[in-house]
């Protein structure tokens, strides 16, 4: 999956190591890796955002994947929005690009805020 999104290797690599030492994240990527449980209420509190995207959800190579979209640790996100807003464009443009390639819950509303 990492071959296929427009994100360097360099950046991914910062992905990688942010997901390693998000709790969060490393929460999701042992519930994606061992099976999402069939009831709501036996999914860990930190993993529970993410229920309604579980049957998107995939761990590779130490990064988390939504949709084909790598799910960015809360560390950086506000990087990211700066990143996708570099070029100034208008909410609806910023949020198309950030909708290829990055997830996080919340993204759109974070990158409304910002633009």
């Amino acid at each position: 999956m990492t071959s296929y999104v427009p994100i360097s290797d360099q950046r991914l690599e910062e992905i990688k190591l942010a997901t390693h030492n998000d709790e969060s994240l490393q929460v999701l990527m042992k519930v994606i890796l061992q099976g999402w449980p069939d009831d709501k209420s036996s999914v860990p509190a930190l993993a529970l955002p993410y229920f309604p995207q579980r049957d998107e959800l995939t761990a590779q190579n130490g990064i988390i994947f939504g949709g084909g979209r790598v799910v960015i640790p809360a560390k950086l996100r506000e990087v990211m929005k700066q990143k996708v807003h570099a070029s100034h464009m208008g909410t609806e443009a910023c949020l198309r690009r950030a909708r290829e390639c990055l997830f996080w819950n919340g993204m759109s509303a974070g990158m409304k805020r910002l633009v």
